[in-house]
């Protein structure tokens, strides 16, 4: 998402963090990230953080509350 643009995203100071334990497998973060970093592998939740800019969509939308953004250490 450049728009022609250099640094018109910027990574947040934040990192998404995954709760395995939590997680019910609906794939609603994945349909959510704008950026690719979360996808479906295998049948199983895959997660790219190199490709986050921690946005927070994915933590808003998961109904299990299983993706909580944890300061950057």
């Amino acid at each position: 998402m450049r728009y022609g643009r250099t640094n018109w995203v910027r990574k947040a100071s934040v990192i998404a963090h995954d709760i395995p334990e939590k997680c019910l497998q609906s794939f609603t973060c994945v349909d959510r990230c704008v950026f690719g970093a979360r996808k479906i592998v295998d049948n199983q939740l895959a997660y790219e953080p190199q490709l986050c800019y921690e946005c927070g969509l994915c933590v808003t939308s998961c109904p299990a509350e299983a993706i909580i953004l944890k300061e950057r250490s």
